[in-house]
């Protein structure tokens, strides 16, 4: 199984930490996946940055367990991936590689806030 929050030193205490909030992140992926790169400033792209960034490396560090299911185990890496080879923008990043990054962290955490409220009984956002 795939370990993305030893890897990256963010897995949170199931007891102590952060409840994942639903709706905020919800939220905070249909607004980021509604940017348009033609008519969105580089200070709004960037606004999404930190917040995607902690959500995508909370849900990653949940501990989901894939039972065999290749599209699961599939998600899992990709994300993986996504952490281990694209960085977080920054000021000097281009704006075209930032609204990339945006919008791959954005899908990359609605399907797994998906996989997590299915896995968990919550119900979908």
């Amino acid at each position: 199984m795939v370990d993305v929050a030893e890897e990256h030193g963010t897995a949170r205490d199931k007891v102590e930490g952060p409840p994942i909030d639903v709706d905020l992140i919800s939220t905070l992926t249909d607004k980021a996946l509604a940017l348009r790169l033609t008519t969105s400033t580089r200070d709004e792209i960037m606004a999404f940055v930190p917040e995607l960034d902690g959500a995508l490396r909370m849900l990653a560090a949940e501990d989901f367990d894939p039972g065999g299911d290749v599209v699961i185990l599939a998600l899992l890496n990709k994300t993986k991936l996504f952490l281990d080879s694209n960085p977080k923008p920054s000021d000097v990043t281009p704006p075209f590689r930032a609204y990339a990054w945006t919008r791959e962290a954005a899908s990359l955490t609605r399907r797994l806030l998906w996989l997590w409220c299915e896995m968990s009984g919550v119900g979908h956002p």
